[in-house]
Parts: structure tokens; sequence; C-alpha cells
């Protein structure tokens, strides 16, 4: 009887440490925005509709950039738990706006003329690598 209480007790330890270390339940992939970024919180996670890839991002207050701060994003291959992109974005967004493409808005200070948000929007596909302008790709 009191080798069982011992075996209960034990596991129930080990659960409640388990539960108190955040890290113990991170995913692969949460590992390593976590260490690319070298923080301890305040990571955004998005995964894209097909579950295969993560956009983490971090925002780092920095009050002498428009907008407020630098947003700090990596996309990473959740299989494989590799960064696949990275971009650090002055003032900006990133954001799915479909499976494999992501939406990066990095304005200016002020736009010149008639020029507008759109002009300085491009668009990355995970799986190809490739980046482009959204105006570009309307035209």
């Amino acid at each position: 009887m009191i080798k069982i209480s011992i075996l209960f007790f034990s596991a129930f330890l080990l659960l409640s440490c388990a539960a108190k270390n955040p890290s113990a339940q991170l995913q692969a992939y949460e590992k390593v925005a976590y260490d690319a970024f070298n923080v301890s919180k305040d990571i955004i996670f998005t995964l894209n509709d097909k579950e295969d890839y993560a956009l983490a991002t971090y925002k780092e207050d920095n009050p002498s950039v428009i907008g407020g701060g630098i947003v700090r994003a990596i996309v990473i291959k959740i299989e494989d738990a590799v960064i696949v992109y990275k971009k650090n974005i002055p003032g900006g967004s990133m954001e799915w706006i479909s499976a494999y493409e992501i939406k990066l808005v990095s304005p200016p200070g002020m736009t010149q003329g008639d020029e507008s948000i759109d002009d300085y929007t491009s668009i990355f596909n995970v799986q190809t690598g490739e980046t482009y302008l959204l105006n570009a790709r309307e035209k």
C-alpha cells in the first residue's frame, strides 16, 4: 500500500512540475521561435490553414519608430521546426492571406503623392520563397 501511495505521489509531483514549466509544453516550432527571438513571452503564433507552417511575430517596443515598434517575424515549417523566412518590419505587420502566402505591410513614415499602403505591401510565398509587391501582381 505504501509503494502505491509513493507511486501516485511521484506521478502527481511530476505532472504538476510539468504543468508549471511552460517550456515543457511547447511544440518544437514554438521553441525555435523563442530561441530565435531570445525572449520568454509575448510571441504570437498563427498557423496557416493547412497547419504545416507557423508565423511567429514579436513586437519590440521602440518609440523612435512610427507605429511604436519593430515587428520581428519568422515563418517556421512545423514538420522540421526549421525557419524558412525571417523579417523585421519597423511599424509594419504580417498576416496569412492564404494557405501559403503571407502579406507584409512595411509602411514608410508618410506616403508620397498618390501612393497608398498597397505600394508598401508585399506577398511572401512560403513554399516557393518568392516575394513580390502587391501592386505588381495586381497590374
